[in-house]
């Protein structure tokens, strides 16, 4: 709709009626100059007339704009003040308040000097880098006066009167505190499954007599019922050495205060025989319908078995948490088999004049001492992969011994990860690398690392990070990829390596090719076509 008041101020332009009016005069004074003499002079009358209106209207314009700014401006700060919600404006640079309107007072109990704080002196843990980076929302909730707060908030730069620009922030602040408890509470309630596995039942159920392998068992279902007492769950046995456990993440919280006692309490039941029982916890959690929370509780089962039992494995929304596990008789086999292998290693390196080295992250002093207690020389240098927990004296050695050394050049970067920037040759795919009697065949697995690679040597092989012993190497690292390592374990499952073959990985125990493909949760997830591993 038009606006009556600016249209009369406003009028249009009269020049070219001058204009026109001036050249008759013009044309005039051929036929009579007196006529066109008043002609002219009444063309600079009106001329005058106009110019002393226009500017009168310029000045009713103005004053007009200056009238409707100062209404809107005296709105807008009475709109400011009276706000519902809190509002502050702060100098990030010097955290000095410059204003803040009455929500904001009562909000921190601070009124007549709120001007005389910092912002830090009345919330010492707010942050404000989020301002500083463009961002127009608090990544943290706020707590003031018992309440949580929302900050949202933008920053300007005004130009001061000595010419110069400062740095202003302007905060408003929206209680939240009804909507985080809700939530808070929504997230207790949330369900959590998990399969409770007496890890070695055949075990105990070989031990002593009938009545006491009842009494072992029975023993075994007080323990898990006084540890549940306290916890508002459902417990129910679904076969003869396994539990179902339903609970919600408020009380499966407390279990984890309690570092899940259960496991402690259980292992002090002994059968006559002296063996002790053992249970293994499997958990899925932080999905919110039951048969995908019991998958991740069985996968969960699956990984702690993997492991050596006695221990909790979670399934949580990311990956797999790990809690327990402090039976010995795994380690103690561990240790043996450890002996075993470094005797029948020991046994290589002694026949062979020359040596290979896999994997030197020690000081190249150690591989020296070793070396020559053995009388050998070291001709090659096998690397699995670059990272520098793998090859931290590669290049001593190589330019002391002048050996051969492999890395793929996918990992060759010369950085603090990646230390190595040259490699003598990388690894032909099924290609073989021979020294002397040894000879290692080599495939790509990458996955761990662009560059990573397995080797089979005899009855061993050398996984480096690509395959521990129930899992297999990280892939959030630089150039890590879970794609690629699921499809390098697709690609090992089908490798034509027997499943007596040690498997030396690059940290912790050391297992079997046939105890990775039948029980590393990884590998079976892999081969079932899963791409994403964690």
């Amino acid at each position: 709709m038009r606006n009556k008041k600016i249209s009369k101020l406003v009028d249009p332009s009269f020049r070219l009626y001058f204009l026109v009016g001036f050249l008759f005069a013009a044309v005039t004074v051929r036929v009579s100059i007196p006529l066109a003499i008043c002609e002219a002079a009444a063309m600079a009358f009106l001329w005058w007339y106009f110019r002393h209106t226009a500017q009168k209207r310029r000045e009713g314009i103005r004053q007009y704009i200056d009238d409707v700014t100062d209404d809107m401006t005296t709105a807008d700060k009475a709109s400011m003040l009276s706000a519902p919600f809190a509002m502050m404006v702060f100098r990030p640079d010097t955290q000095e308040i410059l204003w803040s309107n009455d929500s904001f007072m009562q909000l921190t109990g601070v009124r007549e000097d709120i001007f005389d704080n910092r912002i830090d002196d009345i919330l010492p843990d707010f942050p404000t880098h989020w301002l500083l980076e463009g961002k127009s929302e608090c990544p943290e909730t706020v707590v003031m006066g018992g309440r949580h707060f929302r900050v949202f908030g933008n920053l300007s730069h005004p130009s001061s009167r000595r010419g110069g620009q400062s740095l202003l922030a302007t905060t408003y602040w929206t209680d939240v505190t009804e909507q985080d408890s809700l939530r808070e509470e929504n997230e207790s309630r949330r369900p959590i499954v998990s399969v409770i596995v007496i890890d070695n039942y055949e075990e105990l159920m070989k031990a002593g007599s009938e009545a006491s392998r009842s009494a072992v068992l029975a023993a075994i279902d007080e323990k898990i019922s006084t540890w549940l007492k306290d916890s508002h769950s459902l417990l129910r046995k679904f076969d003869r050495n396994r539990y179902v456990l339903v609970t919600t993440e408020q009380e499966y919280q407390k279990l984890l205060e309690g570092k899940f006692s259960v496991l402690d309490a259980v292992r002090s039941v002994v059968t006559e025989d002296g063996v002790a029982a053992t249970l293994s916890i499997g958990v899925g959690k932080d999905v919110d319908d039951y048969e995908t929370l019991y998958q991740n509780a069985m996968l969960s089962i699956e990984m702690a078995l993997s492991r050596g039992g006695d221990q909790v494995v979670v399934r949580n929304r990311l990956d797999f948490e790990f809690y327990g596990g402090k039976a010995k008789s795994p380690e103690k086999r561990t240790k043996v088999k450890s002996r075993v292998m470094a005797n029948a290693l020991g046994e290589l390196i002694s026949d062979a004049g020359h040596a290979v080295v896999i994997d030197p992250a020690a000081d190249a002093q150690t591989y020296d001492k070793i070396l020559k207690e053995n009388n050998a020389q070291l001709t090659t240098i096998l690397c699995t992969h670059g990272h520098y927990d793998h090859v931290g004296s590669a290049e001593a050695l190589r330019t002391e011994w002048n050996a051969k050394l492999f890395c793929e050049a996918a990992d060759l970067a010369g950085d603090r990860m990646y230390p190595l920037s040259a490699a003598d040759c990388g690894y032909a795919e099924d290609g073989t690398v021979t020294v002397d009697e040894l000879v290692f065949t080599a495939w790509h697995t990458p996955g761990h690392t662009p560059g990573s690679v397995v080797l089979l040597c005899g009855e061993y092989l050398f996984c480096g990070d690509t395959l521990f012993a129930g899992s297999i190497g990280r892939t959030d690292l630089e150039g890590g990829s879970s794609a690629q390592m699921a499809e390098s374990l697709r690609k090992l499952a089908k490798l034509p390596i027997p499943r007596g073959t040690q498997v030396l990985p690059g940290h912790g125990e050391f297992s079997t090719f046939g105890d990775e493909l039948d029980n590393n949760y990884f590998i079976r997830s892999a081969v079932r076509g899963n791409n994403d591993l964690f």
